[in-house]
């Protein structure tokens, strides 16, 4: 099993932002790229060299186990910070610190991918249960899967979905082209909650990228978690909030 990103199909202006298995690799940052060439490889091995290989291409997936360098982990830890500090001390908490709130992205559920890769692994059977056609167990049969909810969210989406999770709730200011302008602030007392970084603005981040999770479904029986509500509660309450 070979895992893969869907940042491996990257975004062009003007075209569909929404990927399946056959879209084109266009990949847009060192990560990409590499996970571009991995994809390939085993590609090449499964077709050349009969290797039971497949890639599992994921879009964003996440838990309470996310590194706090990600940005769904850095939003949770911060929320877990302003509840830990309460309504008294809320202002010792400096606001949190964002790049590009527009970039959008298909956030799920990290331990429905788990399933969704063993299901991958175990397509052959799986595909003949589920449709009662058995397969022969080779190589030629084997295919690779996007994993995905099929629904994109804004990185400012996210945040509020995180802070409003933790009693928060935000007033947004993304109007104009200076995105270093963009930021939210609390409802109930006008403070500043969210700023945005210029530093943290990647040159190289595709602006969005989705995923069409409907061969894997179709033809694995597997189901996706949809809503950011179901990480994001986990991520916040195993902070120490």
């Amino acid at each position: 099993y070979q895992a893969s990103s869907t940042d491996i199909f990257g975004f062009l202006p003007g075209e569909s932002v929404t990927h399946n298995e056959n879209s084109a690799l266009f990949p847009q940052s060192p990560y990409a790229a590499a996970k571009a060439a991995a994809f390939l490889l085993c590609r090449v091995y499964r077709q050349g060299y009969g290797i039971r290989a497949v890639s599992g291409i994921s879009s964003n997936h996440e838990s309470h186990r996310r590194p706090g360098d990600f940005l769904s982990a850095k939003i949770a830890r911060h929320v877990a910070a302003l509840r830990r500090a309460g309504a008294d001390a809320r202002d010792t908490v400096p606001p949190l610190e964002l790049g590009n709130l527009k970039s959008r992205r298909d956030w799920g559920y990290a331990p429905d991918f788990a399933l969704g890769a063993m299901r991958i692994l175990r397509q052959v059977p799986v595909r003949g249960e589920l449709s009662g056609e058995p397969e022969e167990d080779i190589a030629a049969n084997y295919r690779d899967y996007i994993l995905g909810t099929g629904v994109m969210h804004s990185a400012w989406e996210l945040a509020d979905s995180a802070f409003r999770l933790g009693g928060f709730e935000l007033d947004w200011r993304l109007g104009g082209a200076d995105q270093a302008r963009w930021g939210a602030s609390f409802r109930d007392s006008g403070q500043r909650a969210i700023v945005v970084n210029p530093d943290l603005m990647r040159p190289t981040d595709p602006l969005a990228i989705g995923a069409d999770p409907s061969r894997a479904i179709d033809e694995l029986g597997w189901s996706p978690t949809r809503g950011l509500e179901r990480f994001l509660r986990e991520m916040i309450d195993s902070r120490g909030a």
